[in-house]
C-alpha cells in the first residue's frame, strides 16, 4: 500500500494527491480512489499516471491537455457611505447687556418762594 504526499495513511484533507511508485516491467497495480467530506454524494475525479505502462480497461493513454485555472472572481468593492454634509452651526445671537436704568436726577429741593413785593400804598397815613 502506498499513501499520498508522502504520508504513513489515508488523507482526508488535499483534493490533489501524488503517490510515486517505483514499480517493475510488467508488474500491475490497482488504484483505489475513495472521496471523503464531500458536500454530495459524489464527485468526478481525474487519475492521472505517468511513466512506461499499458492501461487496461478504461482510461486514456495519451497525453492530454494541461488543466486551465478557474476564473477567478473580480474582488467586490466595499460599499462606501454617501458623504454627510458638515453640521451648520445655528447663528449665535449677540450678546445682549441686561438693560441698564436711566440715571435718576437727584431730587430737587422745592425752589424757595419769591419773596412778594410789598403791595402798593394807596394814600393813607
Amino acid at each position: 500500500t502506498y499513501w499520498a504526499n508522502g504520508g504513513n495513511g489515508r488523507d482526508a484533507t488535499n483534493n490533489a494527491e501524488r503517490v510515486r511508485v517505483t514499480g517493475e516491467d510488467a508488474e500491475r497495480f490497482t488504484v483505489h480512489v475513495e472521496a471523503t467530506n464531500l458536500d454530495e454524494a459524489s464527485q468526478d475525479y481525474a487519475l492521472i499516471v505517468t511513466g512506461c505502462l499499458k492501461a487496461e480497461g478504461q482510461g486514456a493513454t495519451s497525453p492530454v491537455p494541461p488543466p486551465v485555472p478557474a476564473p477567478v472572481p473580480a474582488p467586490v468593492p466595499a460599499p462606501v457611505p454617501a458623504p454627510v454634509p458638515a453640521p451648520v452651526p445655528a447663528p449665535v445671537p449677540a450678546p445682549v447687556s441686561p438693560p441698564v436704568p436711566a440715571p435718576v436726577p437727584a431730587p430737587t429741593p422745592p425752589a424757595a418762594a419769591a419773596p412778594t413785593p410789598n403791595p402798593p400804598t394807596t394814600g393813607g397815613p
